[in-house]
């Protein structure tokens, strides 16, 4: 069993596969040009860029990183390169817009690594070149539109899981530059969301919604005057959200959004057990889980002034997320092993066993039921959602069901004269169970490496089997046994998340599971776990 966790360690083996090339013709200070994009060793990047009209003028440059402005000054330093001095034809302007076209190139090359082609572009982001600017002077003044549009300088973005989850603009007014963001992540998954976009403020830097009397002019703008999302359509498709991304655009600059390429939607994690490499423990060597959520209801609402400290947003119905797990697959301590009831029949003590059902002869513990499964399958349901991104904090409070399924072993007895006797057969069969739950989730993110969670699940458990009944034991005396079809569990789980790259995460769990009524009886599990996207280096 001590193999076990040198297995599972051992499929955490990834390979990138490098020399793919992307090339895209662009028309520049009046030429047409070829620039080619080349995916090396690691984060590096090779760029070519040759002269439309004679391959032989060219220049380029080798970068490693994943800032579009560095990537853009590097490959404005190349193009200029090629230029004959004087050139009248390449003015300032030319010269911005051929940092423009770079930013664009980076995320389509990037892109193009990911899906292999366009065909899953997701929308098109365009920020605007001016806006309006809402301003109030004192804390009961109302805001006032200003009578012009000030430039828009710069706009820094993150979408993450159907949501814009920061969005930083720059604005020069009066010769100064203000910071503008946002307090809350703005859905961009359905057409509600983007109608909301005229409804969303963005307050500057050092303005809030419920800002006090500082002395200070406090500003806001709004988003749908700042951005304009274009989603594209496709057959079935009804979530225009496009992949996880960060990006920095100028000014009137836009760029091409794409969705997730296939191999990356559904994500397994496998756990191995510390306390299960042991022969005599049953937690399951490995487990593996695959769940996807679904965006559902990507609106959050801004909290009220009282409440706005603890959290800034809050929402309902986010999202309804498919689990599969799939655990115990060593070969040892692949059945739970059924007690004997016929056992306590004949030696009753304390216990009552006119509850038993005659028809029964085998017993088990919903508890071990659980610890036992090899599979279980639902669906969990967001019904709360709270965030604070200063707090660095987002709270789901959750609703889901299960089936599990977990195979048991039955062995023979014969009884003679009150006497128990095993007769050396056995049989194999499954029991199952249905399980129905309330489950809170708190997560921190302090950095984008690591993050922590800590969820509590109380889960209802019935048990459907003509053949085992379910039981549990006396807190006080666990000699004394009752007869119950259903129990409450209680799991309290720890999760420790390290995102490796951009493709591989590494897990740390602890796990308390317990009966409610009767938290001696319990197991704990100690695991360790990666990722791994079941559908490999599928393309399409």
């Amino acid at each position: 069993m001590r193999h076990a966790l040198i297995c599972v360690l051992s499929l955490f083996v990834y390979g990138i596969a490098y020399g793919q090339t992307f090339t895209e013709s662009f028309v520049a200070c009046g030429k047409s040009y070829t620039a080619i994009c080349e995916q090396k060793e690691g984060n590096s990047i090779k760029v070519t860029i040759k002269d439309g009209m004679d391959d032989s003028i060219n220049s380029g440059f080798t970068v490693s990183t994943d800032d579009l402005d560095v990537f853009a000054s590097a490959f404005k330093r190349a193009f200029m390169a090629l230029r004959t001095p004087p050139d009248t034809d390449c003015n300032a302007g030319e010269q911005s817009r051929v940092q423009a076209y770079a930013r664009n190139l980076f995320i389509h090359f990037k892109a193009s690594l990911d899906t292999g082609s366009f065909d899953l572009q997701a929308a098109t982001f365009r920020v605007k070149d001016s806006l309006y600017v809402y301003a109030k002077t004192c804390d009961t003044c109302r805001y006032h539109r200003s009578a012009n549009k000030y430039r828009i300088l710069m706009v820094k973005v993150e979408i993450n899981q159907g949501y814009i989850e920061n969005i930083k603009a720059y604005v020069s007014i009066n010769g100064k530059t203000f910071y503008y963001t946002n307090n809350y992540g703005i859905g961009i998954s359905s057409k509600t969301n983007f109608d909301n976009f005229s409804n969303i403020k963005l307050f500057e830097i050092y303005s809030s919604p419920y800002s006090r009397d500082t002395g200070r002019i406090h500003y806001y703008i709004m988003l749908n005057n700042l951005i304009d999302y274009d989603f594209d359509l496709a057959v079935d498709r009804r979530d225009y959200s496009p992949k996880n991304i960060s990006f920095t655009l100028n000014g009137g600059e836009s760029i091409k959004l794409f969705k997730e390429e296939t191999k990356k939607l559904f994500e397994a994690h496998i756990f191995t057990d510390f306390i299960g490499l042991s022969d005599n423990k049953p937690n399951g060597l490995v487990q593996t889980e695959v769940s996807k959520k679904i965006n559902l209801n990507t609106v959050q609402f801004q909290s009220g002034r009282l409440l706005y400290k603890a959290f800034k947003s809050y929402g309902f119905l986010q999202y309804v997320e498919p689990i599969v797990s799939i655990s115990k697959l060593e070969q040892h301590n692949k059945h739970l092993i059924l007690g004997d009831l016929d056992s306590i029949r004949l030696n009753p003590g304390a216990t009552d066993t006119s509850t038993f059902s005659h028809r029964k002869h085998r017993y088990a513990t919903p508890l071990d039921l659980y610890q036992y499964q090899s599979f279980s399958g639902g669906l969990n349901a967001n019904i709360l959602f709270l965030s604070n991104h200063d707090l660095k904090y987002t709270f789901f409070l959750n609703a889901g069901a299960r089936l599990g399924i977990t195979q048991v072993r039955d062995s023979g007895t014969t009884i003679n004269n009150g006497v128990i006797t095993k007769t050396g057969l056995s049989s194999e069969y499954s029991v199952n169970t249905l399980q129905f739950y309330p489950e809170a989730i708190i997560n921190f993110l302090p950095e984008e490496r690591f993050s922590l969670s800590l969820s509590q699940r109380f889960v209802y458990m019935g048990v459907f089997s003509s053949a085992v009944q379910s039981v549990t034991f006396d807190k006080n005396d666990p000699a004394k046994v009752y007869a119950k079809g259903h129990q409450w569990l209680t799991i309290s789980e720890l999760l420790v998340t390290i995102q490796v790259n951009d493709n591989s995460k590494l897990f740390g769990r602890l796990r308390f599971n317990g009966e409610l009524s009767n938290l001696q009886n319990n197991f704990a599990q100690v695991q360790v776990g990666y990722s791994v996207y079941i559908l490999g280096n599928s393309k399409k």
